[in-house]
């Protein structure tokens, strides 16, 4: 199958976007980046060089701002758009969508009117492509995948033909891809990961100290589990490269936008001027409140992310949520 890709149209030119579309340009197939910034394609065609992942050259990727030119005839998609924006995306594309192409979602999300995963809203959207859908997640900064730098993600599918597919085309002596069923694990994971980034960020911003980011990563992760288990994935699925993985480089780096935006939030920032002013998307501060939502409906106990949703949309004092956190009444160490 991979032998034989003619066209892959990569939906969204952010900076995780642009870096797949590279590689696989780069291992000579046809690649069409689709950019909804009007702007940043004008300077991605005078410069050859996108300013969402500046200092790579763009080489042998085919720019576009028509949909059609991106779809049409391509044989994999990559929906690589905010998660709060690719079921408009997808809607549009659809006309040109071939009835046989696969579509790979590469955005880390929940839906914040829905409070659907994205293989849901690939179900609604599209839902002749949802068996062979496929969900790519892990530990994966674009910088240094543009670098060739050494990066392993998870490739998730109900139908592993389509995975193992995928898992080929992607594969290059840099980039690893580790194929699982797990869709809803892996999803969950990469979502969650972003909310528990923004909260180690603020716990270092209040200089809370390396024990209490150690701890708010550790059950961080457990309310994870939690969440993903109550929605039906797998336990097992967080300990790998989607889920432990994804949560170690995301809550540990000042390249992790979602950790960034937590720093300046326990720095004193104010949070509507941060997400106001920011460049980039910061999935974390959306998918807390989608989170938080679905933890509510279901029922589960998830408390870091309760004390985040208080302190980004109700104006809670960041060092007063870490208080209250700790004077919780005493239980065992659970999942």
């Amino acid at each position: 199958m991979t032998k034989n890709i003619k066209k892959i149209a990569v939906l969204g030119a952010g900076a995780w976007g642009t870096a797949l579309a590279r590689l696989l340009a780069g291992q000579g197939h046809e690649v069409w980046l689709w950019f909804f910034d009007t702007k940043a394609l004008a300077e991605a065609r005078t410069a050859g060089i996108n300013p969402y992942l500046p200092g790579f050259a763009l080489g042998e990727v085919k720019l576009t701002d028509s949909l059609e030119k991106a779809v049409d005839g391509a044989e994999v998609v990559l929906l690589a758009n905010p998660a709060q924006h690719n079921r408009r995306v997808l809607k549009e594309a659809k006309p040109w969508l071939s009835a046989t192409a696969t579509l790979v979602n590469i955005s880390k999300g929940i839906e914040l009117d829905s409070f659907t995963l994205m293989s849901e809203m690939i179900a609604e959207v599209a839902p002749d492509h949802i068996k062979t859908a496929c969900y790519l997640s892990g530990p994966s900064f674009a910088k240094e995948l543009a670098e060739e730098k050494i990066t392993i993600v998870s490739i998730a599918s109900a139908d592993m033909e389509s995975a193992r597919a995928m898992q080929k085309l992607l594969a290059t002596d840099y980039f690893r891809p580790y194929v699982t069923d797990d869709v809803i694990g892996v999803e969950v994971a990469g979502a969650v990961k972003n909310v528990i980034a923004v909260a180690a960020g603020i716990v270092v911003g209040l200089a809370g100290g390396h024990n209490a980011k150690a701890a708010l990563v550790t059950r961080g992760l457990a309310e994870m589990i939690r969440l993903g288990v109550a929605m039906g994935a797998r336990a097992e699925t967080f300990m790998g490269s989607a889920g432990l993985g994804d949560l170690f480089l995301t809550a540990g780096s000042s390249l992790s936008r979602n950790y960034s935006f937590g720093l300046a939030v326990g720095q004193g920032g104010q949070v509507e001027g941060l997400i106001g002013h920011s460049k980039e998307v910061v999935e974390g501060y959306w998918t807390t409140k989608a989170v938080w939502h679905k933890a509510q409906e279901l029922k589960i106990d998830m408390a870091i992310t309760g004390e985040l949703y208080q302190i980004l949309f109700n104006h809670k004092d960041p060092r007063q949520a870490m208080l209250d956190l700790m004077k919780r009444e005493l239980k065992g160490e659970e999942f």
